[in-house]
């Protein structure tokens, strides 16, 4: 007796194509879902790596500065400017201009309240700053708090800790 070789059927072609079907529409969720997610994460740690530096640089050069009250020529919750020590006629001051954090150094002119021969650099993306300054006569903290609208981080600078040399 002789077998028919018979193909499939096409019920069973529609039966083979609705599994594959079902097996590569879940696959390919998952992979878009594990994407979105990795996408957030990488986004977070970009984040967290642009203010941290950010920060790191406003603390150290917050840390250089004098001090004493009287001797800072701006203190507002979203600019801090300050004379340099040894450099005669120069200033150094971090503000938030246009949702970026300023670094300028330059002449600042208080009366006008405006920078000559100034040199600026964005150092990050942000769209809060808050300064607070702690202290009477001499700053002994500065609070400083840094927003990009995915990560805001809330540092204290201690000031108190250095001799005061003026």
């Amino acid at each position: 007796m002789m077998l028919k070789n018979r193909g499939m059927t096409l019920f069973e072609c529609l039966i083979y194509l609705a599994l594959f079907s079902f097996v590569a529409t879940s696959s390919m969720l998952i992979v878009t879902r594990l994407w979105q997610s990795f996408i957030t994460r990488a986004s977070i740690e970009r984040s967290h790596l642009s203010l941290y530096s950010a920060f790191d640089a406003l603390s150290k050069e917050i840390r250089s500065a004098s001090p004493l009250r009287k001797n800072w020529k701006q203190i507002s919750p979203t600019a801090l400017i300050w004379p340099l020590k040894g450099k005669e006629k120069k200033d150094r001051g971090w503000a938030l201009k246009n949702n970026k954090l300023m670094r300028i150094e330059g002449v600042y002119q208080q009366s006008t309240d405006q920078w000559t021969k100034k040199q600026s650099s964005s150092v990050a993306h942000i769209t809060e700053l808050r300064f607070l300054t702690i202290g009477d006569e001499s700053i002994s903290h500065i609070e400083a708090s840094l927003s990009d609208g995915i990560t805001t981080i809330r540092e204290v600078i201690a000031l108190h800790n250095r001799d005061i040399h003026e």
